[in-house]
């Protein structure tokens, strides 16, 4: 396929590659092509989302508000996901519907907005960039008619509370926890010496040693950007790539199988959450989520991990956060993630048991 590409759809490619490696993603998503296409600047599709008003900074704050930050920089291949692969399929198609030889920027843009369903097509809308406009501009300009150019579009205001801003390094919603955690690392109260804070908003002693070191070096620097990010510190396993690879198949078994047994198997404690899951399913039979992705892997230790991911409703993306734990020498979903997930359906989870009561 990629023969097909001319210079400036490869350097989209390439570009999105760059800004998936600038907010630390170890993948190539739907949100990193439509980044990709903007950075490029000069093709069909840049122009479309110019003149729809679409900008490279708000497109950035949209995707790290919905999909956050990684936990580490990123070196090496950067793979595509799969609704990343089929954008680019969905750009031939277009391509040769066109009667085009080859596949340009806008059979890209043409292929994202077809998908319709990923984060990329999800920033577009909260932009107010109505995608059936999108594709018209595209087919606009490559008919040679000019186009009207709509004012910047800001990026959205939806973060509602402290919390939501300063979870997963300054983004995106979180699922609360039975028990108290460091809303930037993700560390519950029994693995740090302090949790300080209020009103449920709670930073550990780690984090703000490591804010109190960033604001020192700005000072010194006399840095005008006041806005100062920090990345939390990590402890990953040994297997890193491995335990990622458990974690996504954890989430993917636990929202989409159609066994109760496999989504027990992927949950912590699962067998004690026997009744709740079967109390889910008699509440909502069939499958409710469409699909989910797991977007970010961050660990807290070697047992722990915050994952931010991506459940699909039909065709609407909600971002989610959680936990996975290795339990049983295995990485599962983490029981208050679940407990959080099916609390909407008025489902409540058992009381945890102290340790040492399970096998009595």
């Amino acid at each position: 396929m990629f023969e097909r590409f001319t210079d400036r759809a490869r350097r989209v490619v390439v570009f999105a590659q760059e800004e998936a490696r600038l907010l630390d993603h170890n993948y190539i998503g739907t949100e990193h092509l439509l980044l990709g296409m903007i950075h490029e600047g000069e093709g069909v599709a840049a122009a479309a989302l110019e003149s729809l008003g679409v900008r490279l900074e708000a497109v950035r704050a949209e995707v790290e508000e919905i999909i956050g930050r990684g936990g580490l920089p990123v070196s090496g291949h950067i793979p595509f996901t799969p609704r990343a692969k089929k954008v680019l399929e969905l750009s031939l198609r277009e391509s040769m519907q066109l009667g085009h030889n080859y596949i340009g920027t806008e059979h890209i843009l043409l292929g994202l907005i077809r998908e319709g369903e990923g984060v990329a097509a999800q920033v577009l809308v909260k932009l107010g960039a109505d995608l059936a406009t999108a594709r018209s501009r595209v087919l606009a300009l490559l008919s040679g008619e000019e186009v009207p150019q709509d004012p910047p579009r800001p990026p959205t205001a939806w973060r509602s509370t402290a919390a939501a801003r300063l979870v997963w390094g300054g983004t995106g919603p979180v699922l609360s926890s039975t028990e108290a955690r460091c809303l930037l690392c993700g560390r519950p109260e029994d693995k740090v010496d302090y949790l300080v804070g209020a009103r449920g908003v709670m930073i550990c002693d780690r984090c703000i040693q490591q804010a109190q070191v960033a604001v020192n070096a700005a000072r010194s620097e006399n840095r005008e950007d006041k806005h100062i990010r920090i990345r939390p510190e990590e402890t990953p396993p040994p297997d890193r790539s491995t335990a990622e690879e458990e974690i996504r198949k954890a989430f993917e078994t636990l929202v989409l199988s159609d066994s109760l047994e496999d989504r027990l198997a992927a949950l912590e404690d699962g067998e004690a959450l026997r009744a709740t899951a079967e109390e889910v399913n008699r509440r909502a039979p069939g499958r409710v989520v469409a699909d989910v992705e797991v977007m970010v892997v961050r660990f807290v230790d070697e047992d722990e991990a915050q994952v931010n991911f991506v459940l699909y409703f039909g065709q609407t993306p909600m971002p989610r956060s959680g936990f996975a734990v290795r339990a049983e020498g295995k990485w599962k979903v983490s029981r208050d993630t679940w407990c959080e997930l099916v609390r909407p359906l008025g489902v409540p989870c058992p009381p945890r048991r102290p340790p040492g009561e399970e096998s009595a």
